[in-house]
């Protein structure tokens, strides 16, 4: 109802909880390769957590039927503390808040060409789980997106937000 309420939004999709099963496959690549040298567990739980993140964005993404000059894919629960020029700058990239070496979930902006990348990110995971080297969401994004766009496709910038907590 809040939802509703502050924004209106042209569509709305509202599904129950899921719980995304991990695979055996990607539990042992964690398991065994990625965190030994680093004493982290990965668990089941996390998995779930990374792959719930991924689902939502695509799912948000998948409800696009129009072109927009620019799609700007923040929390929720965040508050933007600067944002973009949206007039100075170009469409053709994919602009990140430069305090973070992979995708931050808080805030991130891209023009239509890369529309395509944030509408498969949850259906890409099992191409790029190999190639990453933290298991977290942040990590899953850059990796769906660079086996998608290339890494000069990335615009680090001054836009940032940060998560309300109570």
């Amino acid at each position: 109802q809040t939802i509703m309420k502050q924004y209106d939004p042209v569509k709305i999709v509202f599904e129950k909880p899921k719980y995304f099963e991990c695979s055996k496959k990607i539990y042992n690549f964690f398991t065994h390769n990625t965190f030994s040298s680093h004493n982290y567990h990965y668990s089941e739980i996390d998995f779930n957590n990374i792959a719930s993140q991924l689902y939502s964005i695509e799912q948000v993404s998948n409800l696009v039927e129009k072109s927009y000059d620019f799609y700007i894919l923040a929390r929720y629960d965040s508050i933007i503390k600067n944002c973009l020029d949206y007039k100075s700058i170009k469409n053709d990239k994919l602009y990140c808040p430069n305090t973070h070496n992979n995708m931050p979930e808080m805030i991130m902006s891209f023009g239509p060409k890369y529309l395509s990348w944030s509408k498969n990110l949850y259906t890409d995971i099992l191409d790029v789980y190999p190639s990453i080297t933290n298991p977290t969401p942040e990590s899953f994004k850059k990796s769906t997106f660079l086996n998608r766009h290339s890494q000069i496709d990335i615009m680090p910038c001054d836009m940032d937000a940060v998560a309300i907590r109570k």
